[in-house]
């Protein structure tokens, strides 16, 4: 980035004033501390308590917001991130067509992730205030990491893949997306962690090209799932069994779910 540029950058800044900020992809492209990091974080607006849960993926030099994307449409956007110490800071930016646009800000130290991101939301003619909406997000933690299923030991065969799946009730056409997320050993459904469930170890054979996979998450007020599923030349698809108690009897929902590898393009 040459003089010039950078003074461009910073007469848009001071103009633009709070969300007026810039993450350049080519800085972005160059430094890469947190390439493959996976977090679950608890969100909330600025003084006031959580009021919901986000995961937040690094990965091929963009940020994704997984929460922020299936809901109001928010793709991967650049970021950048550098070490002082042992504490990374970083910052990212992400463009919705239809609901403005966000910067995160924050640190990370360890698996621990606090983090504010400004909301400048698209301007609306009943709104009497447009200015950036301010929220907090910080680690809530994987949960146990014990073998999801007794028959087969926990896996690490599918860590570092993202598939973008379509899912509904059995017999049913689909009602929402989901991302399936596989880190370190844990599993992660971004639509579940959005009810409270938490990620949990997953276990993985490989037979004749397919991978056939297991993980059972559980809520503390929202019962337990289990997921099984394949995953076949960059595509997966399976099934999810929901049990939760209502009342004095257990209810049992039954999902399919499709779809590829996500590519952050």
């Amino acid at each position: 980035m040459t003089s010039w540029q950078r003074f461009l950058i910073g007469i848009l800044t001071i103009f633009l004033g709070v969300g007026g900020w810039v993450v350049t992809p080519s800085s972005a492209a160059g430094n890469h501390p947190l390439e493959g990091r996976v977090f679950v974080v608890d969100t909330g607006r600025s003084g006031e308590g959580p009021s919901g849960r986000d995961v937040y993926c690094f990965r091929e030099g963009k940020f994704l917001s997984t929460f922020h994307n299936t809901q109001h449409d928010f793709p991967p956007g650049p970021y950048t991130g550098h070490r002082v110490g042992d504490v990374i800071h970083f910052a990212a930016d992400a463009q919705s067509p239809t609901r403005g646009s966000i910067h995160w800000e924050g640190t990370i130290r360890g698996e621990i992730i606090n983090a504010a991101f400004f909301w400048r939301d698209t301007p609306r003619w009943y709104s009497w205030h447009n200015g950036p909406a301010k929220y907090w997000a910080r680690s809530a933690g994987w949960g146990p990491t014990t073998s999801s299923g007794p028959d087969i030991a926990a896996s690490h065969l599918l860590d570092g893949q993202v598939y973008f799946v379509k899912t509904g009730e059995k017999g049913n056409p689909p009602d929402h997306s989901d991302y399936l997320i596989f880190w370190e050993g844990r599993f992660v459904s971004s639509a579940c962690v959005e009810l409270n469930f938490s990620p949990s170890a997953y276990s993985a054979i490989e037979k004749d090209g397919t991978i056939r996979f297991h993980a059972e998450i559980r809520s503390p007020n929202r019962g337990r799932m289990t997921w099984r599923g394949t995953v076949r030349r960059n595509n997966t698809e399976g099934t999810a069994e929901w049990h939760y108690k209502r009342l004095f009897w257990e209810v049992v929902r039954h999902y399919w779910f499709r779809g590829p590898v996500y590519s952050m393009e």
